[in-house]
């Protein structure tokens, strides 16, 4: 063997060598962007429940205000039958007893005032009530407007690291050939 056959003998030992150390590197590479990627796919995954919980509770939500809504629409009905029917005996008793002393008329009216308060009453409960309702459905849609922002932020990341991966397998494959 000559001097330069044994030269370049060092000389392809020393570039193959070479490449394989950068082989093992690139692997240990793309098995590190693996488990990022893996990490991620779970990450994404838990978002992804917790959003379907919170699509759930929101729906759970929804229909319970509906049906809140059912209730009270009933209930106002109701009181206003109640009121209009209050109302109406009050007048005919009015009518009917208009020949009586003051103090059976002052006692009508202190029974109508009563109802009347209690009518206010109910409807200031009503509307103190569907202002809750309110609020519980503003607070879980900006929880979802937080969740969506989080799962769209993780979808970034995911996609970076997903280019960052083909490129290094690009990398890889452009360095073997």
């Amino acid at each position: 063997m000559s001097f330069s056959s044994l030269y370049s003998c060092g000389l392809w030992q020393e570039i193959l060598d070479r490449a394989a150390a950068r082989k093992e590197e690139l692997k240990q590479q793309v098995a590190s962007l693996q488990a990022e990627l893996k990490e991620a796919k779970e990450g994404h995954n838990i978002l992804s429940s917790r959003w379907k919980e919170k699509s759930a509770l929101i729906g759970r939500l929804e229909e319970q205000v509906t049906q809140m809504k059912t209730t009270w629409t009933k209930k106002e009905l109701q009181l206003q039958a109640e009121r209009d029917a209050a109302l109406s005996q009050a007048r005919q008793a009015m009518d009917k007893l208009s020949a009586a002393d003051t103090a059976f008329r002052q006692q009508i009216d202190v029974k109508e005032a009563a109802m009347q308060e209690r009518i206010s009453q109910l409807e200031m409960e009503k509307h103190q009530e569907v202002e809750l309702a309110n609020r519980k459905v503003a607070l879980v849609e900006d929880e979802m407007r937080d969740m969506l922002k989080e799962t769209e932020a993780s979808k970034r990341a995911m996609e970076t690291k997903v280019k960052k991966l083909t490129q290094a397998l690009g990398d890889l494959q452009t360095d073997l050939l």
